[in-house]
């Protein structure tokens, strides 16, 4: 029986960080990853704020200080000259472009998890014919 695979709101940071630094080294060798526009890191940090519409519970789940994701959301914005989020008293909504951006977020760490996936089945197979 096929295992289904965990939502995109919930990959591993760590294969997030991994599969941001294999793309980053693919698309542009020798660029930094900030010159190169947007990094999953700050996609996931903005699929958790609009999953939970609070920058401070979203905070605590990613287990990070709100400052810190207020950055990251305000440095998201400026790589997509958007304003993704209208903040409110009893939390955040997305805009248009928010809308947008998270559907094509959520389809992109679910192809980063796929892709991890995969390579961790080439690994295995591969250390499996090494025994």
């Amino acid at each position: 029986m096929r295992q289904r695979s965990r939502p995109a709101t919930q990959v591993d940071v760590k294969k997030v960080l991994l599969m941001d630094a294999v793309i980053t080294h693919f698309a542009a060798p020798g660029v930094p990853s900030e010159e190169i526009g947007v990094n999953l890191r700050r996609l996931k940090y903005f699929v958790k704020i609009v999953d939970v519409g609070s920058l401070t519970q979203a905070a605590n789940c990613l287990h990070i200080a709100q400052p810190a994701l207020s950055q990251q959301l305000a440095t998201l914005e400026g790589e997509v000259n958007q304003q993704l989020l209208i903040r409110t008293k009893r939390g955040v909504t997305p805009t248009e472009a928010g809308r947008t951006l998270y559907r094509h977020a959520l389809t992109i760490l679910w192809q980063c998890e796929q892709a991890q996936s995969a390579i961790d089945r080439i690994g295995a197979m591969q250390s499996g014919n090494a025994a």
